[in-house]
């Protein structure tokens, strides 16, 4: 559900109406997005132009004579923040990792386990909850986003698939992943798919 649009919205067809026993997970943005955090900084410092951090960040790059305590506290200062990214991604993983949990704990079979995993060159790879919309790029926010390094022309999902016999098999699809992103597919992904983010052919971290 579109969660902004239900609470601007209330009573219209996206505020949900919950039933009994529900639970309502309410996700945050990524940890390591590097824009939402420059932004709320920004607008949390907007009052006198620029953060005490910032000004003391600015402090031990340029002046010689003040790299001795005030580095070490602006070196203290990143190591905790770091840390405390680092707590942020465990807590948001193992929320993942519950929801998807029970999941797989209810599904009265294989075919209707409601997860798909993604791998490959995206910032959080693993299994996650099979949205609504079954789109990749859904699963792709979920994940994180993509790396750097992320071939964003093609990419392959395996799918299993049930016979009636019961028997399991597993078929590869190559999938134009520019198109799916670009809104010009309307491929859909089905319980347990993996999908592979290959990386960009040849590539080198020093190509950034």
């Amino acid at each position: 559900m579109n969660l902004l649009r239900a609470i601007n919205q209330p009573g219209a067809s996206s505020d949900l109406a919950l039933q009994a026993q529900d639970e309502v997970l309410i996700f945050s943005l990524p940890y390591f997005n590097d824009s939402y955090k420059e932004l709320r900084d920004a607008v949390k410092d907007s009052s006198d132009g620029s953060s005490k951090v910032e000004d003391d960040q600015l402090i031990g790059q340029n002046d010689p004579s003040m790299q001795g305590v005030d580095g070490e506290l602006f070196l203290a200062g990143a190591q905790s923040k770091e840390k405390s990214e680092e707590e942020a991604k465990e807590d948001r993983q193992d929320l993942v990792e519950e929801v998807v949990f029970r999941i797989q704990a209810q599904a009265k079979t294989p075919s209707e386990t409601n997860v798909v995993s993604v791998a490959g060159d995206v910032r959080l790879p693993g299994t996650y909850p099979l949205l609504e919309s079954r789109e990749i790029a859904e699963l792709i926010k979920l994940a994180g986003g993509f790396e750097a390094s992320a071939f964003l022309d093609k990419a392959e999902v395996t799918r299993l698939g049930f016979e009636a016999n019961g028997n399991a098999t597993l078929t590869t699809i190559a999938i134009s992943l520019a198109e799916i992103l670009e809104g010009r597919s309307e491929f859909k992904l089905e319980p347990r798919d993996q999908i592979q983010i290959r990386r960009i052919p040849n590539w080198s971290y020093g190509d950034m």
